[in-house]
């Protein structure tokens, strides 16, 4: 009979440490930054036993719930993945997953659960589940390759943009942080947002969990910062988790050299991916992908819901509304 245990984060850690995971969003470096900036979230790893005899270890959260102390789980918030990986470290097939999601669909009242686009996915689902396409740039020949598949258009206004004097460097500590908030802040006004959409409360406790595995990525022009990003590692991909350029400076192309920068830097980690992420309903943020070479690769949010979790959420819309 499969079973589940809930992982001490000291274990959770020492399996990490052991053996890494694909993405960032993986580690208990990226579940520690969430918990800490959203009290919603608790640390909730998984060690299932299979009726294979199998362990299978799954990194999760847990969300507060409420009074009614309802069991919902998610792996990962904020448009992140997670991977479950077996025991000795290789990440698990089809077979132990479905395995385990028809564990979670019995004993859980809600689960959101996505897999990390680029290893074993499951084949079960549900009328809920939503698909994706994230956009990925292959690095597993090298630097030069992945340049050369570049659109020649991106690879020249890269080039102009360095011309010019845009300089492209990870930056470290709070002050890289404030920096690059402050642009994030500016792009969200540009485009009528009171705020963005990534709270700096996360981005510092990032900062703080991540080391050498997160960096903050600012493109400087006569000294001002003018665009940065977030770049998060795991074992196999860096994810290009966040980006932003200040209004007024586009014409400059720092977008352009800063994706150039990162995947030099990307190649030099000897990662196989650099993910750019999805753009569902950013078609022009799409097009910009694929000039810098990259390729959608699909995925879904598997959704499962128990009967009393969607009625209780339809009762709290119904006083939400009113």
């Amino acid at each position: 009979m499969t079973r589940a245990d809930i992982l001490s984060l000291d274990d959770w850690r020492a399996f990490y440490e052991l053996h890494g995971a694909p993405t960032f969003f993986a580690s208990p470096a990226w579940s520690r930054a969430v918990c800490e900036s959203n009290p919603q979230y608790h640390i909730y790893p998984l060690k299932y036993t299979l009726d294979t005899a199998q362990s299978v270890i799954v990194p999760l959260l847990r969300v507060s719930g409420g009074k009614l102390r309802l069991r919902v789980l998610v792996g990962m918030p904020f448009g992140a993945y997670t991977a479950i990986a077996t025991q000795t470290g290789p990440l698990a097939q089809q077979p132990a997953i479905d395995e385990v999601i028809r564990h979670l669909r019995r004993h859980t009242d809600s689960v959101e659960l996505t897999l990390w686009p680029l290893g074993p996915q499951a084949s079960l689902f549900s009328k809920e589940s939503i698909g994706y396409e994230t956009s990925v740039v292959d690095l597993s020949h090298g630097a030069e390759a992945a340049l050369n598949s570049m659109e020649g258009s991106s690879r020249r206004m890269a080039a102009q943009a360095q011309r010019k004097g845009v300089v492209c460097a990870v930056e470290h500590g709070q002050a890289a942080v404030e920096t690059y908030y402050d642009i994030l802040c500016q792009a969200a006004a540009k485009w009528g947002l009171e705020r963005p959409t990534i709270r700096k409360e996360l981005l510092l406790s990032l900062v703080n969990e991540g080391g050498n595995d997160v960096e903050i990525w600012l493109a400087r022009f006569d000294g001002k910062a003018i665009a940065g990003g977030v770049v998060l590692y795991g074992l196999e991909e860096a994810f290009f988790w966040s980006a932003a350029t200040a209004p007024d400076y586009g014409v400059l192309r720092a977008n352009n050299a800063l994706a150039v920068a990162i995947i030099l830097a990307a190649a030099a980690r000897n990662v196989r991916w650099l993910n750019l992420g999805a753009s569902q309903g950013l078609p022009n943020v799409l097009k910009f992908k694929r000039y810098l070479g990259a390729t959608e690769i699909p995925y879904s949010t598997i959704h499962l819901q128990r009967p009393v979790y969607r009625f209780v959420k339809f009762v709290q819309s119904q006083f939400s509304f009113k």
